[in-house]
This record gives C-alpha cells, sequence and structure tokens, in this order.
C-alpha cells in the first residue's frame, strides 16, 4: 500500500451496516443540499444542488483492515475535536484585547463544528499502521 506508517481519519455522515441497512430505511439515505436547506428530491434544481448519501463505516474499516489497517476507533467529530482541545477557541485569548467581531466569528465557526446536532454528529473513524500510539482525539471515544 501508499501508507507505511502513520494515520487515516474518515470524517463523514454515516452508519455502520446494520444501522445503514435497517428494514426501516427502506427509502435509503439520499439527501439534496441547496442553499443549506434540505431536499429529497433528486431531480429538483438539476446541477444546482448538492446530493449525498450517509457512509457504510462498516465496509469502510473493513477495507482499511483488509489493506493492514488498524482500526483505533469511531467516535463523533464533537467528541473528537473536544478531546483535542477546540473549546480552548470558545475562549478570549488571556492577557490581550481580542479583536470581539473576530473571536465572536470563531466561536461560532467552533461551535457549528461540535454541534451534536448538526456538523458535531458527524462520525471519524481512525485507522493507523505502524503508528506511534493512540490519538488525543480518541480519548473520549464512544464508538459513535
Amino acid at each position: 500500500g501508499a501508507l507505511d506508517r502513520g494515520y487515516v481519519l474518515t470524517f463523514d455522515y454515516g452508519y455502520s451496516a446494520d444501522d445503514l441497512y435497517a428494514a426501516w430505511r427502506d427509502d435509503g439515505t439520499l439527501l439534496c443540499f441547496y442553499r443549506h436547506n434540505p431536499s429529497a428530491d433528486p431531480y429538483a434544481r438539476l446541477g444546482r444542488q448538492d446530493i449525498t448519501s450517509h457512509v457504510d463505516f462498516t465496509t469502510i474499516r473493513r477495507s482499511g483492515e483488509d489493506a493492514g489497517l488498524q482500526t483505533l476507533g469511531l467516535t463523533t467529530q464533537a467528541q473528537f475535536l473536544t478531546a483535542l482541545g477546540i473549546g480552548e477557541a470558545l475562549q478570549p485569548p488571556a492577557g490581550e484585547r481580542p479583536d470581539m467581531e473576530e473571536f465572536f466569528a470563531r466561536r461560532r465557526s467552533v461551535t457549528d463544528l461540535i454541534d451534536p446536532g448538526g456538523l458535531g454528529r458527524a462520525k471519524v473513524l481512525v485507522q493507523a499502521k505502524a503508528a506511534a500510539g493512540p490519538l488525543t482525539g480518541l480519548s473520549a471515544a464512544d464508538d459513535a
């Protein structure tokens, strides 16, 4: 493989195969976005909207393992970034007078990244090959 040593981090929305292919999910997970507004109709606004679906983390995990990677964990983006210390960006810089407009813009961005009802619910799969050790971002992992 191309990776002799290091980590592979996969950030995306998705589920385990059991959850993704559950009987109640007979319509699949196809979703469209136009100007941040969701829609289930992939034929509306052809060429002007994004079309996406959730990924199968079981298959991604197994594919990595088949390629020689060790799975270190699966967690949410919110937990991963929080364990890495992103919360520090929510505090004004110590000992200096911050540019409040810049501070609040950064704070909004951070809040968006860890919002459990939004971007924070995205999953983070961490796999490694001959890596030095565990990643700090997995210290709060709950096998999301």
